[in-house]
């Protein structure tokens, strides 16, 4: 007894692979474009800290600097007072301590013997102040630091220096109360200042850290004890994300790299919430499109697959009901069958229907007279071909060995008959630049294609380089192995003329030359590339006029082709190698002056030119008098453009016409400059 599969439509066959298909591939892009956002978020960040840390540097030093400014005043008078100057010191303070205080400028001040002994406090210290003395004293140069007792205070020791030696140390510090304040109101971040301990109970919980001053401080403790509660140990230069009251928060431990202290850790506190929320919802749409993009695919895949399912179940419906219950035509081989098994049943049944007919009643179709006429007219093509003088036809092996040549071939490139040596491709077919065309034979050749048609560049036998387009198909043949049919066409003079359009698009055919449109392509490449050397360029506007008297003696025919030809070699011949020289207009020719170190180079050379246009032009037996007139305009100094560039160079020469001809002008604003 023979089972029957169970039945499962195709459609579901289909649509389920392929509608997992499309969830797999939008949950990997949906993941791709998560990471992205993720790694844009994280740069964000980190360029927030960056410039957070950048400001608070700055605020630091600023702090330190007015101290400093206070210090190096006082000290300054003592010296022009003539008197001691341990007494002048005091004499100042007891006088405008006061009055610095009120206006923040110092909390307290010190004054040291020269053997670090405390003359004199103004102010209350909470500190002691014996290194710093001391490195004042030894180094002679004003020392500073970072204390924290209570708070934080700057304070900068300066060595009183009198006939060479020093005379006593001034210590001035001020609390950086407002220091902080005024990086919270640039920033809008919130900033603690931790003193490390090792005894006393700690503020925040695992961490011995003692917070002096703090913004917000109640807030921002509970929400460091939240962060120490996942973070037993915290680690400097370390950015943490924490998520409290409803806010986002970065946290960042380090120390300034304006602190010479590593008692001390600052932390900043920035709310992200804004950027975080902004996230989500990037991501929450990005989300969403994902959904409905795979569940419009999901629809329109299974609109498809039920429009081929109805197809098939047509084909059913037109086929004999018979021939599908037959128990020897019973795909058994899979636990469920769909319409494609029940098509080939059919197939099957048809199969067995058409061996049954019996071998005798088979005949064999002589070849009709058809395809007798194809094969000789085919044959005939082939020999005229081989007799045409516009093309180039051999036939080659497939293994690329050339078999016959036209007259036209072997006038080009020799017999190549019987020669194995000579391959298709070692000939026709030689270098980096016909690689495409080897690919396509090749494909030819192992049996992939049967047609194939390139462009190819190789050499006769005279040296010259000829471009051919090549067709290549297989043939029938008498002979035990394949023939491939091989046609070159002669497209060398097309090319020539390609190559010769896109000189002239760019060049000048007087004088061959760059143009002016080369020239403004150019321009402003070695203007970029001046501007990264750090060095400078010319620009030189050059008008050139026959005299009067050339005008007579010279064919208007052609007499202006060669004069200008031998003009512009003999500029040509004034520049280096690395200058260009182009031609704007019958008598306008502009150069470019690359890498020159001063303005007094483009003079140089100018005056270089004018000698040369000094002497007369022999043409044809002739001899001819041309004069120049050059405006010189120069980059960076003088303009930052190609148009300023140029119009200033213009206008300059303009006003060298109005001293005579054979001079050169600066542009206004480098007339002054080249002058020294």
């Amino acid at each position: 007894m023979i089972l029957r599969p169970a039945f499962v439509s195709l459609r579901w066959k289909i649509l389920v692979p392929l509608a997992f298909l499309v969830i797999v591939i939008n949950v990997l892009l949906y993941g791709y474009i998560n990471q992205q956002l993720l790694h844009q978020h994280e740069a964000t960040r980190s360029e927030s800290h960056a410039a957070n840390l950048k400001a608070l540097n700055g605020s630091l030093t600023t702090s330190y600097h007015k101290l400093l400014e206070v210090a190096q005043t006082i000290t300054a008078l003592t010296q022009t007072s003539g008197s001691d100057q341990n007494q002048y010191v005091q004499i100042v303070f007891d006088y405008d301590f006061a009055q610095l205080e009120a206006q923040g400028v110092l909390d307290s001040a010190v004054l040291f013997s020269p053997k670090g002994e405390l003359i004199m406090t103004w102010g209350v210290v909470h500190s002691s102040f014996d290194t710093i003395v001391e490195k004042a004293i030894a180094q002679e140069y004003p020392v500073r630091d970072l204390i924290c007792r209570e708070q934080c205070s700057h304070y900068i020791a300066i060595p009183l220096l009198s006939n060479g030696s020093v005379s006593g140390v001034l210590v001035v510090g001020r609390v950086i109360q407002g220091t902080v304040l005024d990086f919270k109101q640039l920033t809008g971040v919130d900033i603690g200042i931790a003193k490390k301990i090792k005894e006393s109970e700690p503020a925040v919980t695992n961490w011995p850290l003692l917070f002096t001053q703090m913004t917000q401080k109640n807030q921002n403790i509970q929400l460091l004890n939240l962060l120490s509660q996942t973070e037993p140990k915290f680690v400097l230069d370390t950015l943490y994300s924490v998520r409290a009251f409803g806010h986002s928060y970065d946290v960042f431990f380090t120390v300034p790299s304006s602190i010479q202290s590593d008692e001390t850790v600052w932390v900043l506190i920035a709310d992200k919430t804004q950027n975080v929320d902004r996230l989500q919802k990037v991501q929450f749409k990005y989300k969403a499109g994902m959904i409905v993009a795979s569940t419009i695919l999901i629809l329109i895949i299974g609109m498809l697959v039920e429009c081929v399912v109805k197809r098939l179940r047509f084909i059913l419906k037109q086929a004999p009901s018979r021939s599908l219950i037959h128990p020897q035509n019973v795909l058994a081989k899979s636990a469920f069958s769909d319409e494609i098994d029940k098509i080939r049943q059919l197939c099957m049944v048809r199969n067995e229907e058409r061996v049954s007919l019996s071998n005798q009643e088979l005949q064999v179709i002589p070849p009709s007279k058809a395809s007798v006429s194809a094969q000789v007219y085919e044959k005939d093509t082939v020999a005229n071909l081989m007799g045409n003088a516009n093309s180039i036809v051999l036939t080659q092996c497939l293994n690329g060995r050339v078999l016959t040549m036209n007259e036209l071939a072997k006038q080009l490139f020799g017999e190549l008959k019987d020669r194995p040596e000579h391959i298709f491709s070692d000939h026709f077919l030689v270098g980096s630049h016909n690689r495409t065309a080897l690919d396509g034979i090749n494909k030819l050749y192992i049996g992939r294609e049967n047609l194939v048609c390139f462009e190819a560049r190789c050499t006769d036998i005279k040296g010259e380089t000829c471009h051919l387009y090549w067709i290549h198909t297989n043939m029938e043949s008498n002979v035990d192995h394949p023939v491939i049919l091989s046609i070159g066409i002669d497209i060398t003079s097309n090319k020539k003329a390609e190559e010769r359009l896109a000189w002239l698009a760019f060049h000048d055919p007087v004088t061959e030359v760059a143009n002016k449109h080369l020239f403004l392509q150019l321009l402003p490449e070695m203007m970029a590339s001046n501007l990264e050397n750090g060095s400078s360029l010319a620009v030189m506007c050059c008008e050139v006029k026959k005299s009067t008297d050339s005008h007579l003696l010279m064919d208007p025919a052609d007499g202006n082709v060669t004069l200008f030809s031998v003009v512009s070699e003999r500029v040509s011949s004034c520049l280096r190698g690395d200058d260009l020289v182009a031609r704007f207009s019958d008598d306008l020719f502009m150069i470019v002056l690359n890498n020159i170190k001063t303005k007094g180079n483009a003079g140089s050379v100018a005056e270089k030119l004018i000698t040369a246009f000094e002497e007369p032009f022999f043409i044809n037996g002739c001899y001819f008098k041309v004069s120049i007139n050059i405006g010189i305009s120069t980059f960076p100094n003088q303009s930052s453009d190609v148009a300023g560039l140029v119009q200033s160079a213009e206008m300059s020469m303009y006003l060298s016409k109005e001293e005579g001809i054979n001079n050169f002008e600066y542009s206004v604003e480098e007339a002054s400059l080249a002058q020294h």
